[in-house]
């Protein structure tokens, strides 16, 4: 995970984008009336192949924990513009937290049952294109995100042990990079669709394939 200096998207150049592409497709919706505004909930959970993967030094001097589980729960929020019959556009944030338990023993130091947890949120911007069926729509994204995230990590020696957080504030943990989605839904009725979604998150900075999540939601369009 890179630092600040190593972010190729910058923070004020991602605020900027994000709006004016929310100021221009929010003045499409309301002079061209094509689509609904929505809002939508998803929960379900993720695969993260960074915290899997996270060096840890082991030896006799230092025994460090700072991998975490690969499966853990994401969860977040949408709010989406329709552009067409078959497109929208949908800014929305994600939390993707992955806990690992720790126990540990030694002469002079022990740890029982404590978690340690990666927390990584998001702030997605997305292009939906749905293809309709009969009976089920099939939605294909892609998108551009931002990601701060939230790292913990333990460590002990022979005279003592360590617990640090590394974060945006003391760490300059931020990235950019895009988002890419599939998923299946449905209308309940012409308020309400359901479904269930899949999306892979690539970091541009470091090249690789973070995490995939999966989860159900519910949208509501007003």
């Amino acid at each position: 995970m890179s630092g600040g200096h190593g972010l190729i998207i910058h923070t004020n150049l991602m605020k900027k984008l994000i709006i004016c592409l929310v100021v221009t497709c929010l003045s499409i919706n309301i002079f061209a009336q094509t689509g609904a505004f929505s809002v939508e909930a998803h929960l379900g959970f993720n695969g993260s192949f960074f915290v899997k993967d996270l060096p840890e030094r082991r030896d006799q001097f230092v025994y460090e924990f700072n991998r975490k589980n690969f499966i853990g729960s994401v969860r977040g929020i949408e709010a989406s513009i329709g552009l067409s019959d078959r497109s929208r556009l949908k800014f929305g944030f994600a939390r993707a937290v992955n806990k690992k338990k720790i126990n540990y023993s030694s002469t002079n130091f022990f740890i029982q049952d404590f978690f340690i947890s990666h927390t990584s949120d998001y702030l997605n911007l997305i292009y939906e294109f749905t293809a309709k069926t009969k009976k089920i729509n099939f939605d294909f994204e892609g998108g551009l995100t931002y990601q701060r995230t939230r790292q913990q990590e333990l460590s002990v020696s022979s005279t003592g042990g360590g617990f640090q957080e590394r974060n945006f504030k003391n760490s300059g943990l931020e990235d950019g990079g895009t988002v890419f989605g599939i998923g299946v839904s449905k209308m309940y009725d012409k308020h309400i669709r359901y479904g269930v979604r899949a999306r892979a998150y690539y970091i541009i900075s470091t090249g690789l394939l973070e995490q995939v999540t999966f989860a159900p939601f519910i949208e509501y369009r007003f």
